[in-house]
């Protein structure tokens, strides 16, 4: 793949997926999936050979997701599957001994323990129990009863919850994020090469989107998307980047599509009634009016409106620019 088409699927992830709008709340989801990606990078560089300074690292990135965002803490279960496998150096083509696979493993559980504990010991502390979580005694009464029947609130994923968690106007990953539906090809092309790869992406988004469409809580909240599937969001970006270079000019005007709709989701207010049911439609009028319920720095100006966005795209141009001069190839 060339340096450019790389350009554009990490611009994008970032413009054109919910990483932009949680990139400016204070939510934990965003945290989490930037941990669990950098946590199976340093993974799937330990297919050239062992280190344990990457292994360890992991572990712990791995650890302090899981305590910034449940469901990243879900996601681990595949990755430590995934961490396993490599451990084994099956993938690196020199199976280890059963005693080194072991010795691999425990000390990657251990620092992954490690990284969590800040929670745990949290837990202990104000509730008496390592593993009673907050959601248990939230003050709202309807928020807690969400969570005493099922596992904290999950039961067998639903149908209609499942439909509006994929393509669904209300919360659905791929109506506001198109490029995205690219992942679902892609993970054919990734499997042909690295079928590991490919079996944890697949694996872990779903077992995430399963879960999510199972928990009582589906819709989130009064915010915009499937915000628990966030964790995944950058490995299904990862699965795309074949089907980018396969199509790259699909890619390029569904990563454009992308973008457009998340700026307006953002730039609007990515905080929506948790009833309104089409809430990329309900934003995209106001924004085009310029109706803008946040503050931003065109706002701090002076700037109305759409106006107010113009540093940032001032600032973003600037910086696309230079990029767009490291991805021009070298001269001859």
């Amino acid at each position: 793949m060339s340096a450019g088409l790389r350009a554009w699927v990490a611009l994008a992830y970032g413009f054109g997926t919910l990483a932009l709008p949680y990139s400016t709340a204070l939510f934990g989801h965003q945290f989490g999936a930037f941990c669990c990606f950098v946590a199976f990078l340093l993974l799937w560089r330990q297919r050239e050979g062992w280190s344990w300074g990457r292994a360890l690292a992991a572990a712990l990135i791995a650890g302090l997701g899981a305590i910034s965002d449940f469901t990243t803490l879900f996601l681990t279960l595949f990755l430590a599957g995934y961490g396993v496998w490599v451990a084994s150096g099956r993938a690196a083509g020199r199976p280890a001994p059963a005693g080194v696979l072991a010795a691999r493993a425990t000390a990657m559980a251990l620092v992954f323990l490690a990284g969590i504990s800040p929670q745990l010991i949290a837990n202990w502390s104000s509730f008496g129990n390592p593993f009673t979580f907050p959601h248990v005694y939230h003050v709202q009464e309807a928020f807690r009863a969400r969570h005493t029947s099922g596992l904290l609130g999950v039961h067998l994923p639903r149908l209609y919850p499942l439909y509006q968690l994929t393509f669904g106007s209300w919360r659905g990953l791929f109506h506001g994020s198109p490029v995205l539906m690219l992942a679902l090809p892609g993970l054919v092309f990734l499997w042909r090469r690295w079928r590991a790869e490919a079996a944890f992406i697949a694996a872990g988004w779903l077992g995430v989107l399963l879960m999510s469409a199972g928990y009582e809580n589906w819709t989130a909240g009064s915010v915009y998307g499937p915000r628990y599937q966030i964790a995944a969001v950058p490995l299904l970006m990862l699965a795309a980047a074949p089907a980018a270079e396969r199509w790259p000019r699909l890619f390029k005007a569904l990563a454009i599509l992308s973008a457009a709709l998340m700026l307006a989701v953002t730039a609007r207010s990515p905080f929506v009634p948790e009833d309104l049911v089409t809430p990329l439609a309900a934003s995209l009028g106001p924004f085009a009016r310029g109706e803008l319920l946040h503050g931003n720095l065109g706002k701090l100006l002076g700037l109305p409106g759409l106006w107010s966005l113009a540093p940032l795209a001032a600032l973003e141009a600037v910086l696309l620019f230079l990029l767009s001069r490291r991805c021009r190839p070298a001269a001859s």
